[in-house]
């Protein structure tokens, strides 16, 4: 890594931490957890990689370091927006603000909740008859993973062209468990079929948002009363013993992190502090989880098995994001011409465009064999789109998404606050792949604009019974006085 690519990840590191760690030591976290989330997730799937031996080795040079570096800025500049707002504006603790609303809406949020896992049970038990049954009840039938991943094309590199650094046969060194097995070639067949990006709406995203409700109400149905708060403690359990199985429908690690990183983040926020002991039993369990997901991958453990663990932990947490974007910005536009827009969705194929996937065709510069899949960056993939302006707008989105999502956090309502809590872990989703794909995927968009109509459909119903009681309390004059 040369000097001015030393300097810049540094600049980028500051910009990222620096707000966080003030945010911290002042207590703030209820007011800005969103943006802690996203600029922490950042740091750690975007550039602590940036840093590693296998991107060092591609001599990517500071150019791929100030794509970084401009998410970095733009997420500080979201920081001191919202800051300002913040200091005049001032808000009361998080348990004042929710209380008066979970006092009005608590019933209405109970019935929506019960709504949306009659809409999950429904839809998993359609999957299971149409399409598959969880991979835990019977073993899948194995998949051609070629014919999968062939249906979307990869943009042609020519050969004569590649750098020489890419024509190594693997990037990745040490033991890293990769995505082969007939299990894997399986999920990939069920998740690139179109039914299910619907079955997942409803069993796994509408899971998470409401057992993020139901943590988020707990400690406040306190304040209201034990009824109250025995409610809301077995509507918790009853959504989680929904949530988990659903999760593991396809025997998918990110599902049930999100789960797992939810309870955590809800309970974060109501202790306004990071709480290690909280934090450690978060790590802990998801731990054990990938480790068994990956022994059912395995079927076993082999020899070297905690050793191989905990690289490819790192190697896909911290590692595979900033190489694919080393990789793509090795190709684009030097050996294959800026797409232009030709990886985003096309939509039964409505506009006049084939679309292509970057994700395939990074992958075999990294891993060196077989088909798979490593999907870019939000504001990388638009990058290989449209060049440095693709990496402009790509930064407004993100200024937009995190500001917004922080500013959400502010309110007063119960339901919204949850939907804030939501998209907070759906921010996630920036550093790891394309907008259309993550954050703003088409399902995701329809299923926030229905939370937050229900939202308002909860807030105006409790306005309504609030203005009719006031209304007919001030009809009655009062009685003679004996």
């Amino acid at each position: 890594m040369d000097h001015w690519a030393l300097v810049t990840l540094g600049a980028s590191i500051v910009m990222v931490l620096g707000p966080v760690v003030w945010i911290l030591l002042r207590g703030e976290l209820q007011r800005f957890f969103p943006y802690v989330v996203a600029a922490s997730s950042f740091f750690l799937l975007n550039l602590v990689g940036s840093a590693s031996p296998a991107v060092s080795r591609l001599a990517v040079g500071v150019g791929f370091h100030l794509m970084f570096a401009s998410t970095a800025a733009t997420l500080l500049l979201s920081y001191l927006v919202v800051k300002h707002r913040a200091t005049r504006s001032e808000r009361p603790a998080l348990p004042v603000r929710l209380e008066e609303s979970l006092r009005g809406t608590g019933r209405g949020c109970r019935r929506f909740l019960a709504a949306g896992v009659v809409c999950s049970i429904l839809a998993m038990a359609a999957f299971w008859v149409w399409v598959t049954p969880p991979f835990f009840v019977r073993r899948p039938v194995t998949a051609s993973r070629e014919k999968v991943l062939q249906e979307i094309p990869s943009p042609e590199a020519p050969a004569q062209q590649v750098p020489a650094e890419l024509k190594s046969k693997r990037l990745v060194s040490g033991p890293v468990f990769g995505p082969v097995g007939s299990l894997i070639d399986a999920r990939i067949a069920v998740v690139a079929s179109r039914p299910f990006h619907w079955f997942a709406l409803a069993a796994f995203e509408i899971p998470l948002f409401i057992v993020a409700l139901a943590a988020t109400a707990i400690p406040i149905a306190r304040l209201v009363g034990a009824r109250e708060s025995f409610n809301w403690k077995a509507t918790f359990a009853a959504v989680l013993a929904l949530a988990l199985p659903a999760s593991l429908w396809i025997l998918s690690k990110q599902y049930l992190l999100y789960i797992l990183a939810a309870v955590t983040l809800v309970a974060l926020v109501h202790k306004g502090r990071i709480d290690w002991k909280i934090f450690t039993a978060f790590a802990a369990s998801a731990l054990v989880a990938l480790g068994t997901l990956y022994a059912i991958y395995l079927r076993g453990t082999p020899t070297g098995y905690a050793r191989a663990l905990a690289r490819t932990l790192w190697h896909r947490i911290v590692e595979v994001s900033p190489l694919g974007t080393a990789v793509a910005y090795k190709l684009f536009p030097d050996v294959i011409p800026f797409l232009g827009g030709r990886s985003l969705i096309n939509p039964f194929r409505l506009l006049p465009y084939q679309q292509v996937s970057t994700a395939n065709l990074v992958y075999p510069y990294v891993y060196g064999q077989g088909g798979g899949s490593i999907p870019l960056p939000a504001v990388v993939e638009c990058y290989v789109n449209w060049g440095w302006w693709g990496v402009l707008a790509a930064n407004i989105v993100v200024f937009i998404l995190v500001a917004g999502v922080t500013r959400l956090c502010w309110t007063r309502d119960l339901w919204l606050f949850a939907v804030s809590c939501y998209l907070t872990m759906k921010l996630l989703l920036l550093w790891q792949m394309p907008l259309w794909f993550g954050t703003l995927e088409p399902t995701l968009v329809l299923l926030v604009g229905i939370l937050v109509t229900c939202g308002l459909v909860l807030r105006n119903r409790h306005s309504s019974i609030g203005e009719k009681r006031e209304g007919g309390t001030q009809a009655c004059p009062p009685g003679p006085v004996e």
